[in-house]
């Protein structure tokens, strides 16, 4: 019988970078829902550059994790 250290963790998405990609990109279109909606009330200032930083950063992530994942799945090198 296997110990809990030494059992295989089964998660639901089995990719990490699948899972990162789920994360990532919902989060950076919230802050650019958020952004959009500063920038049309004040104009812009800080905290608007700051939530296009965290934005430009999430949805950048997101998309390059979500090319990890297809260059990892359609890989045709043997293995």
């Amino acid at each position: 019988m296997k110990t809990v250290n030494e059992q295989e963790m089964e998660y639901e998405i089995p990719n990490e970078n699948l899972f990162k990609t789920l994360l990532c990109l919902p989060i950076g279109i919230g802050f650019g829902a958020f952004m959009m909606s500063a920038f049309n009330e004040s104009g812009f200032n800080v905290g608007t550059f700051l939530l296009f930083v965290l934005t430009m950063y999430f949805t950048l992530s997101g998309i390059a994790y979500a090319a990890f994942y297809t260059n990892e799945k359609f890989d045709c090198t043997p293995h």
